[in-house]
């Protein structure tokens, strides 16, 4: 392995790790009648994100609006939802990491029958 493959295959490495560290989370809401799931952004593996805020306990409108946000109401955190880690979006995102290090790698490797030209010095100019 070359000098330049090494390189690639620990910044490769570093950006899974960094990704497994603030990985994409999502909300759920699962009731008797359906279930809603909406992303949540990114946030520390340590430290996840709140559930969505809610300005009234209206369970019909609050089911159709995730962040209700009105001048002067109250502002709580709806204990209906969980925050959980979005694993599709997350291997998803390894799989691309995965792959494009795997072709950069491949593509960037000398072929075994190529060899640089050597370099000639200048004929004499009589």
């Amino acid at each position: 392995m070359s000098e330049r493959q090494r390189r690639i295959t620990v910044l490769a490495v570093g950006t899974l790790v960094i990704m497994g560290v603030i990985p994409p989370w999502h909300y759920v809401r699962e009731n008797p009648v359906a279930r809603r799931d909406m992303p949540a952004g990114y946030a520390l593996i340590f430290a996840p994100p709140n559930a969505p805020r809610r300005v009234d306990p209206d369970p019909v409108r609050d089911f159709f609006l995730l962040d209700l946000e009105r001048k002067g109401a109250p502002v709580q955190h709806d204990s209906s939802y969980s925050v959980k880690i979005d694993f599709v979006r997350l291997a998803l995102q390894w799989t691309l990491v995965v792959f494009l290090t795997g072709a950069w790698v491949v593509l960037g490797a000398p072929s075994a029958g190529a060899t640089r030209p050597k370099s000639h010095p200048p004929e004499a100019i009589e």
